[in-house]
């Protein structure tokens, strides 16, 4: 708060370079071109007062150039030379990865979604890292899933569901991090083998049926 009186201090007596003079007897501020001076400096000053909401975080910008983040609160941004470059929620969040088309180890194809929790852990490293979060992230998981599917059979994609999503999560956040995010928790929700397939492993359990009951 120091740092931000400091600044609007400067802002003033940058503001009113003849004040000494301007104001002499208080006849200037009577005048129209008083009143207008009085009234934009008033308002340059007082747009410089930056709110950021809890659970909030934000980027300041001087002259073009990273010079910090402002955390939840009231700050203030000098006029002209600073600016909020972005300003994003520091929550968790949750994205839906829809049905994507996976080959297992043995050839069989199914589809595969799935649910990623993740949250930002250092702004400043995701705004200048990577242009668009949700796509990053959801590109990164598609790449993942069907790589790591693609190391494991058929059954092992019904039977190994839980280490299946501890791979992924490794996966994953080896190359977030680089982003300034932090992968929470993946899971595969849904994993759909064809219809071709899905008749065949039907046929089988029918006929597993029939010899136990035999």
């Amino acid at each position: 708060m120091g740092r931000a009186l400091l600044t609007l201090s400067l802002t003033l007596s940058l503001s009113l370079p003849f004040s000494s003079r301007a104001f002499d007897g208080g006849e200037f501020i009577k005048t129209p071109a008083g009143q207008a001076t009085v009234g934009i400096t008033a308002y340059t000053v007082l747009s410089g007062l930056t709110i950021v909401s809890q659970g909030e975080s934000a980027i300041v910008e001087r002259l073009g150039k990273f010079n910090r983040r402002l955390g939840p609160g009231i700050s203030y941004v000098v006029p002209f030379v600073e600016r909020v470059r972005f300003r994003e929620s520091m929550r968790e969040r949750i994205l839906d990865i829809p049905p994507q088309p996976c080959i297992t180890a043995d050839n069989a194809p199914l589809m595969a979604d799935a649910v990623v929790f993740f949250r930002i852990l250092n702004l400043e490293q995701l705004v200048y890292a990577v242009d668009n979060l949700q796509d990053a992230v959801a590109n990164i998981v598609l790449t993942q899933i069907r790589a790591e599917i693609g190391k494991l059979t058929l059954d092992d994609t019904f039977s190994n569901r839980e280490a299946l999503n501890r791979v992924l999560l490794q996966g994953i956040n080896a190359i977030a991090q680089g982003w300034g995010i932090l992968v929470t928790r993946i899971e595969v929700r849904d994993i759909q083998p064809s219809k071709e397939i899905q008749s065949s492993m039907e046929l089988q359990m029918a006929a597993e049926r029939k010899k136990r009951a035999a």
